[in-house]
């Protein structure tokens, strides 16, 4: 079995995420976690994580899980010949609202960067960590998926893409559902602030 880790990301929970996360430090040593006091956002916590990552390849997971985890070995056969294998979705979305803004955001996504992947935000992503350290990556939001897939295409790297079946959530709630309008706004911004400092 090929060595890893296990890196989990605390952004200040309100829950028992953190108590969760010592008891499987303390019993598996390939466990770490990172703890952050303030609650600094997604794209933050995935960034500290991708920072204090040490193997070869790095592979995020939703806390969600919104696919299988077996489907790992889907990425396994392009590992050696790509730069990083990306997921994406396959199957139906938690609702019909949900399935049309990923749709519209998705294309929107493409069309403004030229991207040819056909989903941004989904976390099924496998990279060298030797890539990772190359890329631009600046947003504590959910924006930082697209700054990555944008920073992989700019430098050139081999991307391959691999279908993932979808899995709905069985527990907890999305932070977007209810808050349509704010998530709107929240990444129209973020599109125009990023393509200003792609083309500065």
């Amino acid at each position: 079995c090929a060595d890893f880790e296990v890196i989990i990301i605390d952004s200040d929970s309100k829950d028992n995420t953190w108590y969760v996360a010592e008891k499987l430090i303390k019993k598996y040593q390939k466990v770490r976690a990172i703890r952050q006091k303030e609650r600094k956002g997604f794209g933050n916590g995935l960034r500290a994580g991708y920072a204090d990552a040490r193997l070869d390849y790095v592979w995020y997971v939703d806390a969600d899980l919104p696919y299988d985890l077996n489907d790992l070995k889907k990425a396994l056969p392009f590992l050696e010949d790509y730069d990083a294998v990306i997921g994406y979705k396959t199957g139906k979305r938690e609702n019909i609202l949900r399935s049309v803004m990923s749709i519209v955001y998705n294309r929107l996504i493409r069309l403004v960067f030229n991207l040819p992947y056909k989903d941004i935000n989904y976390s099924y992503k496998i990279i060298k960590r030797d890539v990772l350290n190359t890329l631009d990556l600046r947003s504590d939001g959910w924006f930082v998926t697209v700054e990555l897939l944008v920073g992989l295409k700019n430098k050139g790297y081999h991307v391959k893409e691999v279908s993932v079946p979808f899995v709905r959530r069985k527990m907890g709630k999305s932070k977007v559902s209810g808050n349509y309008c704010k998530t709107i706004l929240y990444f129209l911004k973020e599109i125009v602030r990023y393509k200003m400092r792609l083309m500065r």
